[in-house]
């Protein structure tokens, strides 16, 4: 394997590369994340036991003005991927789910020791995402299909999918990415209001970006970033040939184990947001591993990377809630979906019994809720039929999700 010219970390420089553009710097992170993450595929993973972590990501960069140019901070990273000697498949166009299973078809590929194996790797590329996904893409099965695709199957074990036209069609070894862009307005075309928490947005890392930080009226692009380009696209080309297991350096386990048991998030998270973060630990651990392979071949991870990687997911939360802009309810109708959320998890929790309202007023008083706002929203929800209230084998009352409750998928 030919050594790296760029001495620093791939990322730092890419980031070096663009700072003279016009894209938040956020942007560029994150693009190059995605450039990182596509090149590795499923060919470098850290090892969880009864499953692996690979560093695929479902990234949307969503900003409320054009000046942000969204679609020219992809520019630069899709330029890379494309200008490899062997790209990674590129997915732009709008598919059906059918023809989106042809196209991640297993892709042979023979490695140096002459053993055949075959991928179903992809990147998505949507420089406008309601282009690529719209309210059909619902009806049609296309986001079930990207939300069942994001969790990659271990070697060897086929992902099937019925299709009309030629029966059940299987995928092997699979491994999606997706980098894409919108604005508020145009992402409620693409994201209907039930899918807030859903398992798309579980795994889909929206980052948000209000106004570019600087005005640049001419982008120089002088010898030296001719010569970072080069430098960048050699290393990306090296990077793609990384293949193997991450290990844990010295210290790191413990430090994952003391963040993933202690962590506070989860109960504290904006609306709507719990399931991203019920996801976070697996984003945090595909971001260590590329910022690992951006800096060296070492497959290794170590605290720097994933106390880098929790900075990244933390700055970039701070802003999140603003990418659903429009697509959440008024203050009340999310108390509402609140009160129902609890209802269907104490009642799974519950095997089915449902959730007293005891217990319902204790998970919820902390939240603002008290015993007559309560009140009026399982009034609200019974009527709307979400829900039926039940009497208690000891007394008091049961609430029982119906199968129309909104949430419920």
């Amino acid at each position: 394997m030919s050594k790296r010219v760029i001495k620093d970390s791939w990322i730092r420089e890419y980031l070096r590369f663009t700072e003279n553009t016009e894209s938040p710097s956020m942007f560029h992170l994150w693009v190059a994340l995605s450039t990182v993450a596509s090149v590795l595929d499923r060919d470098v993973y850290i090892n969880q036991g009864f499953f692996q972590v690979y560093p695929n990501l479902y990234v949307i960069l969503v900003a409320g003005s054009q000046e942000c140019r969204k679609s020219s901070a992809i520019n630069y990273g899709e330029k890379f991927l494309r200008k490899l000697p062997d790209p990674p498949n590129l997915i732009s166009q709008k598919l059906t789910p059918e023809s989106f299973i042809e196209a991640i078809q297993p892709d042979p590929r023979k490695k140096e020791e002459g053993v055949v194996s075959f991928k179903s790797c992809a990147t998505i590329v949507a420089h406008e995402l309601s282009v690529f996904i719209t309210r059909d893409s619902y009806k049609n099965g296309l986001i079930a299909l990207l939300v069942d695709l994001y969790d990659c199957k271990a070697d060897g074990i086929p992902w099937s999918y019925r299709t009309k036209k030629r029966g059940i069609e299987e995928v092997y070894n699979n491994c999606i990415n997706m980098l894409s862009a919108s604005s508020p307005e145009y992402l409620r075309i693409s994201l209907p209001y039930n899918e807030i928490g859903g398992g798309f947005t579980a795994r889909t890392i929206m980052v948000y970006q209000e106004r570019p930080e600087k005005k640049v009226a001419f982008p120089e692009y002088t010898l030296e970033h001719k010569k970072m380009e080069e430098s960048l696209l050699h290393d990306l080309h090296q990077i793609s040939k990384l293949k193997g297991e991450m290990s844990w350096g010295p210290g790191t386990r413990k430090w994952y184990e003391n963040w993933y048991e202690n962590r506070q998030d989860m109960e504290e998270c904006p609306w709507g947001l719990e399931p991203y973060y019920v996801k976070k630990a697996e984003h945090l651990l595909s971001i260590a591993t590329i910022l690992s392979a951006a800096e060296s071949d070492s497959l290794t991870l170590t605290e720097v990377h994933l106390e880098a990687a929790l900075a990244i997911l933390n700055e970039n939360e701070d802003l999140m809630p603003q990418a659903f802009e429009g697509l959440i309810p008024s203050p009340v109708g999310q108390d509402i979906q609140l009160v129902l959320r609890t209802i269907i998890k104490l009642w799974q929790d519950s095997g089915g019994k449902g959730a007293s309202r005891s217990v319902l007023l204790k998970r919820l008083w902390k939240k603002g809720i008290g015993s007559t706002q309560l009140n009026d929203i399982i009034e609200t929800l019974e009527q709307a039929g979400s829900i039926v209230v039940q009497s208690g084998t000891r007394g008091g009352l049961l609430y029982v999700p119906t199968k129309d409750a909104a949430v419920l998928k």
